[in-house]
């Protein structure tokens, strides 16, 4: 089955006076995408096809103050996050879905897994952020060693999306992201968890994705060649995990 623009669907819900920005597209039990720092869900069309045409209903919406989603001037919090995520699955009335969160979109999921479950029935997480002191500063070291060895198409699609972003919204939701404690979340997690790294991905340390692994007794997939960008620089690899686990869930 081919799934071409045209086969995209872009929706706008108003959540607490705003107006939020989506795409879906197949049809089948619904997998809800958490976009990265900045990214919209734009960036995600790749696989959300590849979803669609294993059978599936991806869905993706832009967060707050990034793709076509206004938010605050100033950043918006992990916690607002997870609200913003959960409020628009249940306008949309989208229970137990699959969830995948990519780079910062992994925290807020798994607040939202702790504490809607009802919302979600299991979640990937790619290339997860957080978990360790001094967070900001080996991060903008990891992003920009990242940067350099990321393919062209991927950062095409990076600088699309950074070019209608504020600066101050994006500084202020990964700065404000550094405070979270997405261990502490995963404790609360129930639900089916598998961790996907890129094996140049350098963000997520790895003592931090031993620790968040055991707490959500979850296995991590390494992708050869991917990068933080994992989703586009190790496209294929990334689908046919992501596929074959929802498939395993879902049956």
């Amino acid at each position: 089955m081919s799934i071409g623009i045209s086969d995209f669907h872009e929706g706008w819900i108003e959540l607490r006076e705003r107006r939020v920005r989506y795409i879906e597209c197949g049809a089948g039990p619904p997998i809800m995408f958490a976009a990265g720092l900045g990214l919209s869900a734009d960036f995600y069309k790749g696989n959300m096809a590849a979803l669609a045409r294993a059978g599936f209903r991806a869905i993706t919406p832009d967060l707050p103050g990034f793709g076509k989603t206004h938010g605050p001037k100033l950043g918006t919090d992990v916690r607002m996050l997870a609200q913003h995520l959960s409020e628009f699955s249940k306008a949309l009335n989208v229970n137990h879905a699959g969830w995948i969160g990519h780079s910062l979109g992994c925290q807020p999921i798994l607040l939202i897994a702790g504490q809607h479950p009802e919302l979600v029935r299991a979640l990937i997480l790619a290339g997860p952020t957080g978990g360790y002191g001094h967070r900001l500063s080996s991060q903008a070291k990891a992003l920009a060693s990242a940067a350099v060895h990321e393919p062209w198409r991927l950062l095409r699609a990076v600088i699309r999306d950074y070019l209608r972003l504020s600066p101050f919204s994006y500084l202020g939701t990964w700065i404000k992201a550094a405070k979270d404690d997405p261990i502490s979340s995963a404790k609360r997690v129930k639900q089916r968890s598998l961790i996907l790294v890129g094996t140049k991905d350098h963000v997520p340390r790895a003592e931090f994705l031993e620790n968040l692994s055991r707490t959500l007794n979850a296995d991590v997939i390494k992708l050869a060649g991917g990068n933080h960008g994992l989703p586009i620089d190790a496209q294929h690899q990334f689908d046919q995990a992501v596929i074959s686990f929802f498939r395993a869930v879902f049956s």
